[in-house]
């Protein structure tokens, strides 16, 4: 019986793994926003931070974020988007830093929504209904989204898509908030529809472009307000560990790590090269890598600085 309890709660634990994720990294493109509205939507469900990269390599932004991220334990990444979103190498970039990482994609981006929705959400008891192709649209289904807390779903002008159909039918949601303009005959799909700014006209919108239609703007504003808001209510909510292990460093930067600790945590950048063997040159970029990782501060010291390791460190 004791085993059959254990294998229960191993497949449990296992169970809830699956879907539990540290950040989703997103392709940063103005061709490719419904990616980062898809993303967000369960950003906020999860409060987890989206972080935007170059397709084809990780940008250094990004990598900071990750960086800073695995210092304080993340371990699991999504990403959303096939490989020509996201390309392989970016995936190998974040294994590289630490990360197990999943990846979620489909043939297109109504197909993805599909696939994020069954995946992350299960059954549900709303979801979000909007014209893939009507990017006026997208803010006002991402607000309702969070408010709800409720995945989004795409549609085309003329028809529902098998795969949203399908999505549908997994979530099995009580209501389905319809938003904007151009929307095909939902009649058919089972759930109470409840109508958000379908009266509005694009001629309306675009009569009002001067104000309004700077979306990519605005996405841009959300997601800097946004993470800052993350982290703010991450630091809030749980204990930040201030340990970190050392397998996050490479063998450079323990080599610099170990050198400071052994004078007591604090020492002159100045005497660096001598207690390591390492150029000036290369103890200044090991120094601003880890000062970036936010492992080490500086502090200007005469003609020098002061080195202070600000994080304890475990071995693993």
């Amino acid at each position: 019986m004791k085993k059959l309890l254990l294998i229960f709660m191993i497949l449990a634990l296992s169970t809830v793994r699956a879907d539990t994720y540290d950040a989703i990294v997103v392709r940063n493109s103005s061709d490719v926003i419904i990616d980062y509205i898809i993303a967000e939507a369960y950003s906020h469900k999860a409060d987890i931070p989206v972080i935007l990269t170059d397709p084809e390599s990780l940008s250094v932004s990004a990598r900071r974020a990750l960086l800073g991220l695995r210092s304080q334990d993340a371990e699991r990444v999504l990403i959303i988007g096939g490989s020509q979103a996201i390309s392989t190498h970016v995936e190998d970039e974040i294994r590289n830093i630490g990360f197990d990482v999943d990846r979620k994609w489909g043939t297109d981006r109504n197909e993805t929504a599909a696939i994020v929705a069954i995946d992350l959400w299960g059954e549900c008891e709303n979801v979000v209904l909007v014209n893939g192709n009507i990017p006026e649209s997208f803010l006002v289904a991402l607000r309702t989204s969070y408010v709800l807390k409720a995945p989004i779903l795409l549609v085309d002008e003329n028809k529902v898509p098998n795969p949203t159909l399908k999505a549908i039918e997994t979530l099995n949601p009580e209501s389905i908030y319809v938003i904007g303009p151009n929307i095909p005959d939902i009649s058919g799909l089972k759930g109470e529809k409840k109508l958000v700014g379908t009266n509005i006209e694009v001629s309306d919108i675009e009569e009002k472009r001067k104000i309004t239609f700077d979306y990519v703007s605005l996405l841009l504003g959300i997601l800097v307000g946004g993470t800052s808001v993350f982290f703010v209510y991450r630091t809030y909510k749980r204990k930040i560990s201030v340990e970190v292990p050392m397998f996050v460093l490479t063998e450079d930067e323990r080599k610099i790590v170990d050198a400071v600790k052994s004078t007591g945590g604090e020492m002159k950048q100045e005497d660096l090269p001598e207690e390591t063997g390492f150029s000036r040159p290369k103890v200044t970029k090991i120094i601003q890598d880890l000062e970036n990782k936010k492992i080490i501060s500086r502090l200007k010291y005469g003609k020098t600085y002061k080195v202070k390791i600000e994080k304890k460190f475990i071995k693993t």
